[in-house]
């Protein structure tokens, strides 16, 4: 993951952004699929997860 990232920020540095605003742009984009991702997991709590593949 970290890959993707260092290509977004350069590739943000070389469209013309600051250092600071691609920063910036980097970690809100990072922020907001981590809330996405989170969000669409399914829920284990309260599910029974004692079971035996065979």
């Amino acid at each position: 993951m970290l890959p993707v990232i260092s290509l977004v920020f350069g590739g943000l540095q070389t469209a013309g952004l600051s250092y600071l605003l691609s920063g910036l742009v980097t970690g809100l984009i990072s922020i907001v699929l981590a809330f996405v991702f989170a969000y669409s997991m399914e829920e284990t709590f309260g599910k029974d997860l004692d079971y035996v593949e065979e």
